[in-house]
C-alpha cells in the first residue's frame, strides 16, 4: 500500500512540474497561431494592423489576464480514519489556497481548465482511547489531542458551465503533513503507569496525497468571488499513518475579476459582440 502510494505522489509531482515547464511555450503558441488564423491583409492599412498586433503578440504574458491567480480559504468538519479513527473524534479545520491558470490551448478546445496552485491547512482532534500497559494485558484510560497541518501541491482540472455559473472540477496532489499527538493519563490510573509514560508528546513530518472533488459558483455580480463546496481525501504515510475525509466550504479571490466559471468574461464578450454588430 504505502509503495503505490509513493508511486502516486511521485507521479504526480512529476505530472505538475512538466505542466509548468510547458505553461509558457503552450500560451504563446496559442497567441500565435491565433494572429495566424486572421484574415490575410489586402491593403497597406490592414498589413500595417497585423504588424502591430504581431508586436503585441511578442510581449510577456500578463500575469493577470493569462494565469487569472485566485486565493481563498476553507472552513470544513475533518473525519479520521484508520488508526487515528479508533483513538481521536471529529475535528474542526481550517486552510487557505492560492493557484493560477495554465492556458493551454488543447485544453480550451475542450472547454476545460487546468489550475495548478498549493493549499496549507490546520486541523485539530480529541478524543478518549484505552492503551494496554507494556508487558500486561491491563489497560488505562488516555486523553488524546493531535493536529495535522498538510502542506500541498496540487493540480484542478475544471470544466466551465458559464451558462449557469458552475465549474465542477476535480483534483489531485502531493506534499507533506506536519503532525503532533499528545496524550496524558486519566489522573486515577497514574499509578498503573510509570512515570515517562503519563505524559507523552510526538511530532512528525510525513508524505501525504490529495484527491478532491467539487463544483464553484461564480456571479456576474460579484466577479471577484467564487464560493465552493468540495469533498476532500488526505492520506498521510510513513511515521504518522492516518486517513482524513472533509467535506469543505471554500471562498475564493480571483484577481482578474472574470471568476472561475468565466460569467463577468462571457459578459463582456458578449457586450463587445453586441457593440460591434452595431458598428457594422
Amino acid at each position: 500500500m504505502k509503495n503505490t502510494i509513493t508511486k502516486l505522489i511521485r507521479f504526480t509531482l512529476i505530472l505538475i512540474l512538466i505542466f509548468g515547464i510547458s505553461n509558457l511555450a503552450f500560451a504563446q503558441r496559442g497567441r500565435k497561431a491565433k494572429v495566424q488564423e486572421q484574415e490575410q491583409p489586402t491593403n497597406d492599412a490592414f498589413a500595417e494592423e497585423k504588424i502591430e498586433q504581431e508586436a503585441k503578440d511578442e510581449e510577456p504574458i500578463d500575469f493577470m489576464k493569462d494565469l487569472k491567480p485566485r486565493a481563498g480559504i476553507y472552513l470544513s468538519p475533518v473525519i479520521p480514519m484508520g488508526t487515528l479513527g479508533d483513538s481521536i473524534s471529529t475535528g474542526f479545520g481550517f486552510g487557505l489556497h492560492a493557484d493560477v491558470l495554465f492556458p493551454l490551448s488543447f485544453l480550451k478546445a475542450l472547454n476545460l481548465e487546468l489550475r495548478t496552485g498549493l493549499f496549507f491547512a490546520y486541523s485539530s482532534f480529541s478524543g478518549n482511547v484505552d492503551l494496554t500497559i507494556e508487558g500486561t494485558t491491563d489497560t488505562v484510560p488516555y486523553a488524546m489531542a493531535a493536529s495535522i497541518m498538510p502542506l500541498i501541491v496540487y493540480a484542478n482540472v475544471g470544466f466551465p458551465m458559464k451558462a449557469l455559473g458552475l465549474t465542477p472540477y476535480g483534483s489531485i496532489g502531493t506534499g507533506v503533513t506536519f503532525s503532533s499527538a499528545h496524550k496524558t493519563v486519566d489522573p486515577d490510573s497514574e499509578s498503573l503507569v510509570i512515570e515517562e509514560d503519563r505524559d507523552v508528546k510526538a511530532s512528525s513530518v510525513d508524505g501525504a496525497f490529495n484527491a478532491a472533488a467539487g463544483v464553484l459558483y461564480s456571479n456576474p455580480a460579484l466577479p471577484y468571488l467564487d464560493l465552493g463546496v468540495q469533498l476532500r481525501y488526505i492520506v498521510s504515510v510513513q511515521k504518522l499513518s492516518g486517513h482524513f475525509f472533509q467535506a469543505d466550504v471554500t471562498v475564493s479571490y480571483s484577481f482578474d475579476s472574470s471568476g472561475s466559471s468565466g460569467n463577468n468574461a462571457a459578459s463582456q464578450e458578449t457586450e463587445v459582440s453586441s457593440e460591434s454588430v452595431e458598428t457594422k
